[in-house]
């Protein structure tokens, strides 16, 4: 929501009327804060952390490299006026959002591997989000020009997301609950099956 707002220009409006000059960095900062919770909902969905825990840790450090991007722009748009400062910044920036969607795509191409079925769902909400900022980047740098205003497609596609992981969790929720139940079955047998066991060895000792 917060992107919307700054995408529009309405943030330092409605937020923090005294400050507009935030309006330069903050639509970058909320993007980079997209990518930091899209990062931390990958690692947690797909249970990167305990199948693959290099990845986790990469994850883990890309997400303070997002962090420390946000505070250097902070700091070069900011702070600072100097020119070739900024221009490190953006590629830093550039190299931390690419990165970013690679280890997602990595990660999803991990799961699929392994035939973890609800990575499918979340490789198709991440191609919405992908389709999506394609063509923001693309109406921002006018490399194609859109009858349709960017305040009404970006929330399209990021409500596709929204409603394709709200999908992918309804089924990873009943996936993990008929995944307990038949543990606890199977630890119920096992349990019956030691009782028996235990049954006839006592009635051979006696």
């Amino acid at each position: 929501c917060l992107f919307f707002l700054a995408d529009g220009d309405l943030d330092f409006e409605l937020l923090y009327p005294g400050w507009s000059g935030l309006a330069i960095i903050t639509p970058i900062i909320y993007g980079l804060g997209i990518n930091i919770f899209m990062l931390l909902f990958m690692r947690g969905f797909l249970h990167i952390r305990t199948v693959y825990p290099r990845l986790s840790r990469l994850t883990g450090a890309w997400i303070w490299l997002l962090i420390g991007e946000a505070g250097l722009i902070a700091y070069a748009y900011g702070f600072s006026s100097q020119v070739s400062l900024r221009v490190v910044v953006y590629v830093i920036g550039a190299i931390c959002v690419l990165g970013s969607w690679t280890i997602q795509l990595w990660g999803i191409i991990l799961r699929i591997r392994d035939r973890y079925k609800p990575a499918y769902l979340y490789g198709l909400a991440l191609l919405c989000v992908f389709i999506t900022v394609v063509i923001y980047v693309s109406h921002s740098f006018a490399l194609v020009s859109l009858s349709i205003p960017s305040w009404l497609y970006v929330p399209i596609g990021f409500s596709a997301e929204v409603f394709i992981l709200t999908i992918a969790l309804m089924y990873s929720f009943n996936f993990y609950k008929t995944r307990h139940q038949e543990l606890t079955l199977h630890l119920a047998h096992q349990q019956l099956d030691f009782s028996v066991q235990m049954w006839q060895v006592q009635e051979a000792e006696r």
